[in-house]
């Protein structure tokens, strides 16, 4: 996609599908009664996972893109990450035996500042990629990651 889903195109997913996660602590938290706050509804979805994600995706008939496909996307058109930025869950996601996690591209916004404890902040180039260890739906669901999906060319 163009641009990141946004949160009417992800209430039209809730609503067409009765989709609810399994665990859904920071699901939409950002909405007011499962509905985001007016003036809000073209601004990319954020408070969801990546099983929340993938669930969107497969509903459309698309998929997440993997984090190739993310970075051959931007450095083609490197502006679509900076609209509205967000960190994007790829569909690039792996264990190694004690934790799981994932690859997100694009950087948010927000940029951390004041410790080299902090996570890798602000807007990336096309190459950057962020690995993001996924502990549980409460910090995995954040406000600085939403997504995009893609579909694959005949």
């Amino acid at each position: 996609m163009r641009h990141g889903v946004t949160n009417a195109e992800f209430v039209d997913f809730l609503e067409s599908t009765g989709y609810y996660p399994k665990r859904d602590e920071n699901f939409l938290k950002h909405f007011d009664q499962q509905h985001p706050k007016s003036g809000e509804e073209g601004l990319p979805v954020r408070y969801v996972n990546l099983e929340d994600a993938r669930a969107y995706a497969s509903w459309k008939g698309w998929r997440l893109p993997s984090d190739a496909d993310w970075q051959v996307a931007m450095e083609t058109e490197p502006a679509l990450v900076t609209q509205n930025p967000l960190w994007n869950w790829t569909d690039s996601e792996y264990s190694d035996g004690h934790t799981r996690y994932c690859i997100l591209k694009g950087g948010a916004a927000w940029r951390a500042e004041g410790s080299d404890w902090y996570a890798d902040s602000g807007v990336h180039s096309p190459d950057f990629a962020a690995k993001f260890i996924q502990i549980w739906a409460g910090l995995d669901r954040c406000a600085t990651v939403g997504f995009r999906c893609a579909v694959s060319l005949a």
